[in-house]
């Protein structure tokens, strides 16, 4: 129970702190001796001169605040023991001799029946290993300023008459900290150059009840002291440098014993129970041991406390983790060394060992947590479910070093859209099912980004995908890789989606196939073996294949804009037509780039004229045929409704009118073509218009927000454009920028540079490895390789084919290689030998600007 201190709650601890003008005089080890201390936890002395409050002072806080606990141990009726904030992973080394029970424990002469770990013989320890820390170095930043440790224990074997020192909660060799019992006395121990530093209490405890202890180390006033109950009993001086236990003794925290050198356990219990215990990385005030040991006790018996506690991880009214949404944005996603062109960005499941994950230098883009609701306060778990800390806390340990992702629930969502806007996060993801929920985050939240979750359906279908993401205003969609083929991730990113996708296996083949499909993420449990993977490639490969925009049709061999134009584009590899329209006087749309017809034999304004008049006019392209015609809407939807019917189409709003969008979507919903239409306008409130009434997949012409002298900070003004108006992310090629399309792809914003003028500048533009560009020239593009299949016979012999971007296949068997990804297998003269799994890699140049080579990877075989 975390609640806040009354006015007499206030007065009664401060009249129960305890201090002495005595100096500690340093000693030997086991030595020291202490200040004064109190012979029971009952008995009161008046505190010291420095300390004493005036009357005006004596006032109640709105809140009792205690530190963000670094370690939370929990203990269920299940026999678990884990740690709520996520930094360490507990075991139990022998359940023989010490497990998670859910029995009685006695507390002031009662028992109480909760879960909690109990030695019932020497040897039963837990080991509670730290996670994510690569050395020492790493913890003693978190801990050299400072910390406290709480427990609530009991020792039953320890008498006065031992003398033996039994550890019950340890982390020492040779350095480190601990409680244990020695001599007849609760000891805290704190390691300072070159020895411990050992408050005590100077009486005999009780071996038959639990004991609330709380030792605080605080360097500033080079003290440690000690607390029973919540009454201080001793400080010592503790002056010089804190250092950790040596060889591996720092790794871990014994609950039952001492930790020795190579960190298993020593200097056992033989009857321990411990049923709460917490590690602060700051020291602990006297007024928060006394709320420490209040709050531990109120949790033990139920007994409601008159004040509330607040944890600082929990967000104060007039506190937010960010001060504005700029300084949410992650600007230094690491990047993997592969020399693949566009690797999927990674994503990797949270889990108890991920908490210092920004810390490392190979680290995933983004975490995706789960996220729960206790009362009020949202705690993050793992994938399973599994509390790993405040959701606040586990966000501000990323430290702007990695992409949060917030897995929502209908139970979750009102209390994540708040913590995400009270908080001024922009750079987020929020993964759901629910298009309504995700469509309300997106609506109600300046930046964040939906993702429509597609995992546990059987077989995903493109279109549905498109009009449920384009309805909440969703650009990325996460599904399971084992219900996704090329074809299907195709055709999504034809329509502007993102394809992450969960693998379910961490295999060098799954990771392959993800790349291999064109999926722009990877969900993972082990983002390591995904990075392992991406290091493998090392010759120039392009991975997410570039979509191909064909501008107006085929304007290299026809008019624009006109009929012939789109269907000589849809014969061509583009797999997107651009096309221009502008409502008549009499209430048609029709097809032409500029206000007035120019390029025709008589100029008309578009807006003032009729169809019948706009009708007569004729093509005066030295492209042009007697049939080019202009061309209107309901003919071009009437057409491909029923040829071609993969080609989808982006219609740019020239006319900017809302009525315009009105007319596209009456016309786009007779035929039957709502998943086959993209809209673009350069104009903001087209767009918002676009899809507040129609949830249209929606896209902005151009955005001129990228300064290419400051990439980094062109990210935030560029992403929260994208977010607030649901668009993706355009640029002319003069203002292209690689780095800051590699931004994007992080946050599952496609990026697309537009226009290529000539054949080949369209070959140079596709090896710049952008995940789309707008071309001339589409039928360039008919012979760049879209992918290499194989099928390997029952005597091994291998046929690998060429698939191109037209559809064209040639056999490719004698120029690719295998790569192998698992098991011993080879290819020599043609024939696979061995057993396990490999790809092809297929080496190529584009046709005109052929400098330069590239590869491309099949998907993953079996054999």
């Amino acid at each position: 129970m975390r609640k806040s201190l009354s006015f007499i709650s206030i007065l009664l601890l401060v009249l129960m702190l305890v201090t002495s003008c005595a100096p500690a005089t340093p000693g030997a080890e086991d030595d020291t001796t202490p200040r004064e201390v109190v012979t029971t936890p009952a008995e009161v002395t008046t505190p010291a001169e420095d300390t004493q409050p005036t009357p005006e002072e004596i006032v109640a806080p709105p809140t009792a605040k205690l530190p963000i606990p670094f370690i939370d141990i929990d203990f269920n009726e299940n026999g678990d023991i884990y740690d709520s904030a996520g930094r360490v992973t507990c075991l139990l080394a022998n359940e023989a001799n010490g497990s998670v029970v859910n029995k009685a424990v006695v507390f002031d002469g009662k028992k109480y029946t909760v879960p909690h770990f109990e030695v019932r013989k020497s040897g039963g320890v837990a080991y509670l290993r730290y996670n994510g820390l690569e050395n020492s170095d790493q913890l003693l930043a978190h801990l050299k300023d400072g910390f406290t440790m709480e427990a609530f224990l009991v020792n039953h074997k320890a008498l006065a008459s031992t003398d033996n020192e039994q550890c019950m909660v340890s982390s020492c060799q040779s350095g480190g900290y601990n409680f244990t019992t020695h001599k007849g006395q609760y000891k805290f121990s704190v390691y300072t150059d070159g020895s411990y530093k050992n408050p005590y209490l100077n009486s005999e405890y009780d071996t038959t009840e639990l004991t609330h202890l709380v030792g605080i180390y605080d360097p500033a006033s080079q003290t440690s002291s000690l607390y029973v109950n919540g009454v201080f009993v001793s400080e010592i001086a503790t002056a010089g440098t804190f250092t950790l236990g040596k060889d591996d003794a720092w790794k871990t925290i014994v609950l039952g014993g001492d930790v020795n050198g190579s960190g298993g356990a020593t200097t056992l219990c033989e009857s321990f129970e411990i049923t709460d215990f917490k590690l602060y990385t700051q020291a602990a005030q006297p007024y928060q041991a006394r709320v420490m040991y209040e709050s531990a006790v109120s949790e033990l018996t139920g007994a409601p406390l008159d004040y509330k506690v607040l944890y600082t991880d929990v967000i104060p009214d007039d506190t937010a983790l960010f001060k504005a949404l700029a300084e949410s944005y992650v600007t230094d996603v690491y990047e993997p060394t592969t020399s693949l062109g566009s690797s999927p960005t990674i994503l990797q499941y949270a889990s108890a060992d991920l908490i210092d994950v920004a810390r490392n230098e190979k680290r995933p883009a983004t975490v995706i947590f789960g996220v729960a609701l206790d009362g009020k306060e949202l705690y993050a778990t793992d994938r399973d479910g599994k509390p790993l800390g405040n959701l606040y806390n586990t966000v501000k340990a990323l430290e702007t070093k990695v992409i949060p992702a917030f897995v929502v629930t209908p139970a979750t969502a009102a209390a994540l859209q708040d913590f995400i806007n009270e908080n001024r996060i922009g750079d987020c993801f929020v993964i759901g099912t629910d298009k309504e929920i995700l469509k309300k985050i997106n609506d109600s939240t300046v930046a964040a980004r939906p993702v429509l979750d597609l995992r546990g359906i059987e077989k995903v279908d493109p279109a549905d995908a498109y009009l449920n993401a384009s309805y909440c205003g969703s650009k990325v969609v996460l599904a399971d890789m084992a219900t996704l083929d090329d074809k299907i991730v195709l055709d999504m990113r034809s329509r502007s989606l993102a394809v992450f996708v969960d693998p379910a296996a961490t295999t060098a083949g799954a990771i392959n196939n993800a790349v291999a499909i064109g999926a722009a993420g990877i969900a993972t449990t082990d983002y390591t073996k995904v990075i392992e993977y991406y290091e493998t490639v090392t010759t120039p490969t392009l991975s997410m294949l570039p979509l191909i925009v064909a501008h107006r049709g085929d304007i290299a061999s026809y008019p624009h804009n006109v009929m012939s134009s789109f269907i000589s584009a849809a014969k061509s590899g583009a797999n997107v037509t651009e096309l221009d329209v502008w409502l008549t006087a009499d209430d048609h749309l029709v097809l032409n780039h500029d206000a007035e017809t120019n390029g025709f034999d008589k100029k008309l304004t578009c807006t003032k004229s009729t169809r019948k008049e706009l009708k007569t006019l004729k093509s005066t392209s030295k492209y042009a045929t007697a049939a080019d015609e202009i061309a209107f809407y309901d003919e071009l939807m009437d057409y491909f409704s029923k040829n071609y019917t993969d080609m989808i189409f982006i219609v740019e709003v020239k006319d900017k009118r809302n009525e315009v969008v009105d007319k596209i979507m009456e016309i786009t919903k007779q035929y039957g073509m709502e998943d086959r239409i993209l809209i673009i306008c350069m104009t903001h409130s087209i767009v918002r218009y676009a899809y507040e009434n129609y949830g249209i997949g929606i896209q902005m012409n151009r955005s001129y927000l990228l300064n290419k002298s400051d990439v980094k900070g062109s990210l935030a003004p560029a992403c929260i454009e994208c977010a607030t108006l649901n668009t993706s992310f355009f640029t002319q090629w003069a203002d292209a920028d690689r780095e800051f399309s590699d931004m994007l792809r992080h946050r599952g914003i496609k990026y697309s540079p537009w226009t290529t003028n000539s054949a080949q500048a369209t070959d140079a533009d596709y090896m710049a490895g952008y995940p789309e560009f707008t071309t001339n020239f589409p039928h360039q593009c008919d012979t760049y390789v879209r992918k290499i299949t194989a099928t390997v016979a029952a005597d091994g012999t291998l046929t690998a084919t060429r698939v191109n971007y037209d559809g064209s296949t040639q056999d490719v068997t004698s120029s690719v290689v295998l790569v192998p990804l698992s098991g011993n297998v080879t290819l020599a003269d043609g024939k696979i030998s061995g057993k396990g799994e490999f790809a092809l890699r297929y080496e190529t140049r584009p046709p005109i600007f052929n400098k330069k080579a590239y590869s491309v990877y099949s998907q993953t075989i079996s054999y």
